[in-house]
């Protein structure tokens, strides 16, 4: 059994590894591909219908993505700002976030 849970402590530290590593190369390829859809714009035929084709898509793309961001990012404040007034409104418990409605003793009010 002991050895089962080394294994199991082995095959997630390996997971939690290899996510970190993606994590930090999700910005450098985004960045890659968006430097050659830029390059890829300033040379291309702007008369041929596949490239124009092409370039709405990459764009369409780039504008999802940069859209996902800006909603994820505005969320993350949002809560971030829901959970300073909750502290700032309970003196009694110095630096400690709840989540809003949540009660002093730690359950929801």
């Amino acid at each position: 059994m002991a050895g089962d849970e080394r294994l199991c402590k082995m095959v997630e530290d390996q997971l939690d590894a290899r996510e970190e590593l993606w994590a930090r190369q999700v910005p450098e390829a985004l960045d890659a591909g968006l430097r050659f859809i830029q390059r890829a714009s300033l040379e291309a035929d702007t008369k041929c219908p596949e490239t124009i084709r092409s370039m709405v898509g990459a764009l369409k793309i780039c504008a999802e993505i940069k859209l996902t961001r800006d909603l994820i990012a505005a969320r993350i404040r949002a809560i971030t700002e829901q959970y300073r007034e909750t502290d700032s409104r309970d003196d009694e418990d110095e630096g400690v976030l709840r989540f809003p409605g949540a009660s002093k003793a730690g359950g929801s009010s």
